[in-house]
């Protein structure tokens, strides 16, 4: 708590103090993801009635799938050309 220039209230100071005896025990892991999910809670599901917070995204959609088409439209074989005549 020695820290200079530091001014605590006495609110804040208890507040360290029970943080870092969490931390000595080893108990901090545990008591902060219990920490986030009540933070959570308070800020998020206490606002809406079912307690369910909404996506903010919309629905994925499915992905869509390439389709090659083909736009084959028949054409008459062509015809094999005569070979040039070489009559020299």
């Amino acid at each position: 708590m020695g820290r200079t220039g530091a001014c605590w209230s006495a609110a804040g100071a208890e507040a360290i103090i029970r943080l870092r005896a969490l931390r000595a025990r080893g108990d901090f892991n545990d008591y902060w993801a219990f920490h986030l999910a009540k933070e959570h809670e308070r800020k998020h599901h206490s606002r809406y009635a079912d307690r369910v917070v909404p996506n903010p995204l919309p629905p994925r959609r499915a992905k869509l799938r390439l389709v090659k088409r083909s736009f084959f439209v028949p054409v008459e074989p062509r015809r094999k050309r005569a070979a040039p005549c070489r009559n020299a």
